[in-house]
């Protein structure tokens, strides 16, 4: 059996967004162990892993803790006799390699480093994108094979030379669920069901932003960009949760909104929410390959989102419209015609399941299955292999 493991900064990546690639390792012989912040005590990490260890990783790259994070992942590599360590994000993925770089060279896995959208990106501030630059060329040095998802992060790597030309890889992000977001994977009835459970009558025509609560989500711009529709009929809902909530609750009662827009915390049936809904609405001012508008394409369900890397990759094909990034004006008028125009939204949704099909995670499963086969293939380890992910 080849022995991996997964690296996160927090436990959440673990089962969610990365269940898809594990389950598709395991099912071809890789034991895959995971390490995270929280992951030992995560009960949904217990169930998709062989084992699960702590790191006091935080995702704020100057916290403290990520210095005890350095000698936590150097101590679990060191004894799991890893091949493969498969880092993610750019804080974890930093803490990681900087842990593994001295380990002696029996004991040093190959280390692959999928970048979810690099921390520098056009838009953030200049000194902001040095310091990332600089950390991303230095810890380029201690990577094995790099692995981007969208075009500008792409040219960027090859600009740079973070990698040699051969070590780096274009693959198109994490992938999406097709029989779990479909057109045909959400009955009316479920739908209708969801829209008696939030109130929605039958003039009410839904628009959802299914992102968690932090900054660079940009709720604030959605809220402020809806307030100004002062459409009756029009509904916003807001499923997820993060350390931005009850701001942006007090925000949508200041707006005079409060009763036309729906925070409904985490939800297990965004597939339904994004059915019963209008259009999808996405505002990031980053984003590395966007997953909540890979589902609406794939539902057939059209997207409005802000022209930045990554959801431009996808909005480019079809499917919806780009507005730029905090022109709240420009997104009210966006909103303001899907919902005069329900034909027009239809034709634009009907192109997403054709885009969506590119993104099959059947199809990203394969791709990491041929590369960690590759690597296997021609290591001279004859120690177990071990993957890392964040």
């Amino acid at each position: 059996m080849l022995n991996s493991m997964m690296i996160t900064t927090v436990s959440i990546s673990l089962p969610g967004a990365l269940a898809t690639i594990v389950s598709g390792l395991r099912a071809n012989g890789w034991k895959v162990d995971a390490l995270a912040n929280g992951a030992a005590s995560c009960s949904r990490c217990q169930v998709s892993y062989a084992r699960c260890f702590q790191a006091d990783l935080s995702r704020n790259p100057l916290h403290p803790s990520n210095l005890l994070a350095v000698r936590q992942i150097r101590e679990v590599i060191s004894s799991g006799h890893y091949g493969i360590v498969h880092v993610h994000t750019p804080v974890a993925a930093f803490v990681a390699r900087f842990a593994i770089r001295r380990l002696p060279r029996h004991q040093r896995p190959h280390l692959i480093y999928t970048a979810h959208g690099f921390h520098f990106f056009r838009g953030n501030t200049w000194y902001r994108n040095q310091l990332f630059r600089l950390a991303e060329k230095m810890a380029g040095a201690w990577t094995d094979t790099l692995i981007v998802i969208n075009e500008e992060d792409h040219a960027a790597a090859r600009a740079m030379r973070l990698v040699p030309e051969k070590d780096l890889l274009l693959l198109p992000g994490i992938g999406v669920d097709l029989q779990k977001y479909s057109p045909e994977s959400v009955t009316d009835v479920d739908v209708q069901c969801v829209r008696d459970e939030l109130g929605l009558l039958e003039n009410h025509v839904a628009l959802v932003c299914a992102a968690e609560f932090i900054p660079r989500k940009r709720h604030i711009d959605l809220l402020h960009a809806f307030a100004r529709l002062q459409d009756p009929n029009a509904v916003l809902l807001l499923a997820g949760n993060g350390r931005d909530q009850e701001h942006c609750r007090r925000l949508a009662s200041q707006l005079g909104i409060e009763s036309t827009v729906r925070f409904l915390g985490f939800r297990r049936d965004v597939p339904t929410l994004v059915k019963a809904s209008r259009a999808v609405i996405l505002c990031s001012d980053q984003e590395g390959l966007p997953l909540t508008v890979l589902e609406a394409l794939a539902m057939g369900v059209p997207v409005i989102g802000t022209d930045v890397r990554g959801t431009r990759d996808l909005l480019l094909q079809g499917g919806g419209e780009l507005v730029a990034l905090g022109d709240r004006a420009a997104l009210t008028s966006a909103m303001a015609r899907f919902l005069a125009d329900p034909l027009k939204a239809a034709e634009l949704g009907a192109q997403g399941p054709a885009i969506a099909a590119k993104y099959d995670s059947r199809r990203i499963v394969e791709a990491h299955l041929r590369l960690y086969s590759d690597i296997a293939a021609s290591s001279s380890r004859t120690e177990p292999i071990c993957i890392t992910r964040t």
